[in-house]
């Protein structure tokens, strides 16, 4: 398992060679680059049609915690493998994670 820093905000670590887990290394981090015009989910999906060998992303997701502060947990699935994680406070915002996450161990892939 391999811990690495993204721009100084971001703590990724690397399980079983491909998969990336990403989170804020402070309560108030955004993901590097994070604003309204960046689509994490968007650019994984663009960055896989001009790469079809890998198919199409698939997702896993589900709702924890209590009703008032729901956690939600998103999954990026390429080829039936996991490829990203992430967590958030809406499903959006634990897709746009895992989205990341899956894009980043993508492109180091071989």
């Amino acid at each position: 398992m391999d811990c690495v820093t993204l721009k100084n905000e971001w703590s990724c670590t690397v399980l079983s060679g491909r998969r990336i887990d990403c989170e804020p290394r402070g309560p108030n981090e955004t993901m590097p680059g994070q604003n309204e015009q960046n689509h994490h989910r968007m650019a994984l999906n663009n960055w896989l049609q001009g790469h079809p060998r890998f198919g199409k992303v698939t997702w896993a997701q589900s709702q924890g915690g209590l009703q008032h502060d729901p956690v939600w947990s998103a999954t990026a699935y390429v080829r039936g493998i996991e490829y990203g994680k992430g967590m958030g406070t809406t499903l959006g915002e634990a897709k746009e994670k895992a989205a990341y996450a899956a894009l980043a161990a993508l492109k180091t892939s071989p």
